[in-house]
């Protein structure tokens, strides 16, 4: 099959500055709309409309004038969503930038193409490598759906719209060979909004199936095809995308080596999103019916990874065997099958396939489980797929096919002391690993104590203590552990304050300010309680020189002012703001208790008087000294202005 010729049979379709020519008519057709096939003529057009979409930066087009923030890369925990450019000077001056350059790039490429590759290297390099080589390029067109009401027309637009923006943000994200290649969104003034794709010469998985002989094909190339798929989905998911819509028709087998790629993104959604930012509207299923997990079926219900593994299983199901899981019911039928966790499904693939053996009946089946917990995760069905196919174990009888109810009972017997005994070995396993994961956790928290990342530290050995704490007594040697973490901790921490602390009253005592430095000493020693002497002599001897020399030469009188301050500047200070409130307001203020203030003032300032200055320190001694004053002339004044005999 050779590349469609865009020009071909009637009048090409030019979409907006000319970034790509498309086939007159379309090659598919689906609800979202339709598909057309095309070529780029200006990939820097293409980088223009994603400026515009804010996926990259105008600089590129050397267009320092147009703002734009680089998105925080930092910020792993966030999703980078891309934001538009909404001035439409900017937008007109990014496309006409675009234009300019591919035509000064392809006029200096007929001159030397070496130096102009070398010249426009930079803006070459964002062009996708695909589109270097001249590629076909599928074109998907979105076509905004027909409500039936008039008054819902608005918002089902809207919803189509904000899905297909959606299916363009999810796959910008991803890049693997199992995944369909997204180049770029455009919006065009005749055909809408498009989203440019790779071009994928091949044929759906559906048209694939019906080459083969009742549409069952062969076991190995049905593995195959499948363990290809799973390699697209593993991928996606650790992207943290769930896909929703496997189905064959959404399976492209390229014509060239049979690779298998997934397409049509356009129901996707992250893995963490919240129900709020979904576009999916409230009482809506979205998926196709015959191939929906029971939780997609579900309204309202959580719908994970574990649907995609559902619907790959429900695949294989219908390559295997020739039908689909649910042929032949309308959708009603489906949706009573789904939602009854007490059946299971209408045909199992040991009885349309016999011969099937037992391990590979095993991965569909359980990939096929209604409930999402008991499914295969993607990399539990990886790994059987990829055992079953390094083994060929394809085909086998089964051990039960034609067993009577003897040998049946015994059979179910053995597998239930089977599950018994798996049972315990996972609780077992789980005891372990939980023993495994804090001992990992107990390094971690010493890593941390050794960084000096005291608050992760404290938080780390905190949560530690309170879970060891309530383990039973087979933890004792984690407890014993956790004991010595939690004491080296707090040494380390002692150690760390400790010495902050000491350093802080050296400062206070270099700039005299002596009631301070007293706080730090007396903090300091608090700390220094958790620390041996003998192991940590040289924190206690420089912490005993100055504690010595301060005891000696200041803390009496320290003590003296910070008493005197405490007992009366302070107290005058709360109760002058009590008086000038009332006064404020209106009220009748008590001469006799202002004098009182005025007294205890006035002995105040005499008391200090007789505390050594420089021993306090001048600032401090100042301060208050000054603050004593201020007090003497606002009550002084008050006194005159709003007195009542006592």
């Amino acid at each position: 099959m050779s590349d469609p010729d865009p020009s071909a049979g009637g009048e090409p379709i030019l979409l907006k500055n000319r970034i790509a020519v498309l086939t007159p008519e379309p090659i598919a057709e689906g609800a979202f709309g339709k598909v057309y096939v095309g070529k780029i003529l200006n990939p820097v057009g293409l980088i223009a409309e994603r400026i515009v979409w804010g996926e990259e930066s105008p600089r590129w087009l050397g267009l320092e004038d147009i703002p734009y923030e680089e998105p925080d890369r930092s910020l792993s925990e966030e999703r980078l969503l891309p934001v538009p450019l909404t001035d439409p000077v900017h937008r007109r001056k990014v496309h006409e930038a675009a234009g300019r350059l591919w035509t000064e790039y392809l006029e200096r490429r007929k001159q030397d193409r070496a130096k102009a590759d070398e010249e426009y290297r930079d803006l070459l390099r964002l062009i996708d490598p695909l589109l270097h080589e001249d590629r076909v390029i599928a074109v998907k067109v979105l076509r905004p759906p027909q409500g039936q009401d008039p008054d819902d027309e608005p918002r089902l637009v809207a919803d189509s719209v904000r899905r297909f923006i959606k299916e363009n943000d999810i796959l910008r994200s991803l890049r693997h060979p199992n995944i369909v290649r997204r180049f770029g969104l455009v919006r065009d003034a005749g055909m809408g909004w498009c989203l440019l794709l790779e071009y994928i010469e091949g044929e759906t998985l559906d048209d694939h199936a019906a080459r083969y002989e009742k549409r069952r094909m062969p076991l190995p190339e049905a593995a195959r095809l499948v363990r290809e798929v799973v390699a697209g989905i593993e991928y996606i998911h650790a992207q943290g995308v769930v896909h929703r819509d496997l189905k064959p028709q959404n399976i492209m087998v390229c014509a060239d080596g049979g690779r298998a790629v997934i397409m049509d993104f356009g129901i996707g959604k992250w893995a963490d999103e919240s129900h709020t930012q979904q576009i999916s509207q409230a009482g809506m299923r979205v998926g196709t019916p015959k191939y929906m997990a029971p939780e997609q079926a579900t309204i309202g219900g959580t719908v994970s990874r574990a649907a995609d593994v559902y619907q790959l299983a429900t695949i294989f199901f219908e390559l295997v065997t020739g039908r689909a899981a649910y042929a032949e019911m309308d959708q009603p039928e489906v949706f009573q099958w789904l939602l009854d966790p007490a059946r299971g499904h209408p045909v199992t693939v040991q009885e349309l396939l016999p011969s099937i053996s037992k391990e590979l009946e095993a991965l569909i089946e359980v990939g096929r489980e209604k409930d999402p917990a008991r499914r295969w995760t993607i990399e539990e069905f990886r790994d059987r797929l990829d055992r079953v196919i390094a083994d060929g174990k394809y085909e086998g009888p089964s051990p039960y096919h034609a067993a009577g109810k003897a040998r049946l009972t015994q059979a179910l017997k053995k597998t239930r002391i089977r599950i018994k005994e798996a049972q315990w070995e996972e609780r077992l396993i789980e005891t372990r690993l939980r023993y495994a994961e804090l001992k990992a956790r107990v390094q971690q928290a010493w890593d941390l104590l050794a960084r000096r990342t005291y608050e992760k530290a404290r938080s780390a050995v905190e949560a530690l203590g309170k879970e060891v704490a309530a383990l039973p007594l087979r933890y004792k040697d984690l407890q014993g552990d956790v004991g010595r973490l939690e004491r080296a901790f707090l040494m380390a921490t002692s150690r760390y304050e400790a010495e902050y602390l000491i350093g802080m009253a050296e400062q206070h005592c270099k700039a005299g300010r002596y009631p301070d430095a007293g706080g730090a000493l007396d903090s300091a020693a608090q700390r220094l309680m958790a620390l041996p002497v003998e192991a940590f002599e040289d924190v206690h001897k420089r912490f005993r020189a100055l504690n010595d020399l301060y005891d000696t030469q200041h803390r009496a009188f320290v003590d003296l002012f910070v008493a005197l301050r405490k007992s009366f500047i302070e107290k005058i200070q709360e109760r002058y703001r009590e008086v000038q409130s009332l006064y404020g307001s209106g009220q009748a203020v008590d001469a006799a208790r202002v004098s009182d203030l005025l007294q205890q003032a006035a002995t105040a300032r005499r008391q200090l008087v007789n505390i050594d200055r420089e021993k306090v320190g001048p600032s401090t001694y100042d301060g208050a000294k000054k603050d004593l004053e201020e007090l003497e002339i606002a009550l002084a004044d008050l006194l005159k202005r709003a007195v009542t005999p006592a």
